[in-house]
């Protein structure tokens, strides 16, 4: 069909050259490995470099803190007992004034 409308001139495209003209995927899009990677070389970059920082990221703002948990068992340890952690604490610094004069 598109033989006849370019022997008559009727047919206005370009033709394809080099691969394109015999590999349909190797044309505009195509799936082909060269021009995949090609197309698609600067979102890659910018994937690889992303690799660490997410790490980096999310680690550092949303895992919890050690210190806090500890922090949490002492409240708890010391609801139990019936006294605040504040008072117990005064009361420690007053033991160890007393013993040291």
């Amino acid at each position: 069909m598109m033989d006849k409308s370019i022997l008559h001139g009727k047919e206005h495209r370009k033709p394809y050259y080099r691969s394109k003209a015999f590999d349909t995927t190797c044309r505009n899009h195509g799936s082909c490995p060269h021009c995949k990677n090609n197309r698609l070389h600067s979102g890659v970059k910018d994937l690889q470099s992303t690799v660490g920082q997410e790490d980096e990221f999310f680690g550092y703002w949303f895992c919890e803190d050690p210190s806090d948990a500890l922090n949490d068992i002492e409240e708890e340890q010391y609801k139990t007992l019936g006294s605040d952690r504040m008072e117990a604490e005064i009361e420690w610094e007053q033991r160890e004034e007393l013993s040291g004069q």
